[in-house]
């Protein structure tokens, strides 16, 4: 998950995180501890990316994450901002597991065009021997009707 920090205040912060996730198909919960605290100058903006460990690619996700500021130890009496919330949905594909399908989705539709192939070969084959043989029948010498 990405997201930015943003400081509109005068002073500067430390912020950091704790993200949650939840899969809406099955799948375990899972979630970080707040990280390393990063600092953010006043007027200043950090980007952020999180990882979530433990999370099955299966569509979906809400994700939560809160953003807790504190001023640094030293700085001025301020008081430190609240929490700040952010919510919204991701998507975690399990691309090996789509790989996989369609190699055995390819594999399935050769196996079946190779199928019918030879069962259209082997159609052909049989109509021509029977042919060839009504031929010879009605060819040989001494037919009796």
């Amino acid at each position: 998950m990405r997201y930015a920090v943003v400081n509109q205040g005068t002073v500067a912060l430390r912020a950091s995180a704790a993200v949650r996730a939840d899969s809406r198909f099955g799948g375990p919960d899972a979630s970080t501890a707040p990280g390393d605290a990063l600092e953010v100058l006043p007027g200043g903006r950090r980007e952020v990316t999180a990882r979530v460990p433990g999370v099955w690619p299966l569509g979906p996700f809400g994700v939560e994450t809160v953003v807790r500021g504190a001023v640094p130890d030293g700085g001025p009496d301020v008081a430190a901002p609240a929490d700040v919330p952010l919510s919204g949905t991701t998507w975690a594909l399990p691309l090996p597991h789509l790989l996989l399908l369609l190699v055995l989705a390819l594999v399935a539709w050769a196996a079946r065009r190779a199928l019918r192939a030879r069962r259209a070969r082997l159609d052909r084959l049989i109509e021509r021997a029977r042919a060839e043989g009504r031929a010879e029948a009605l060819a040989a010498p001494g037919r009796t009707s």
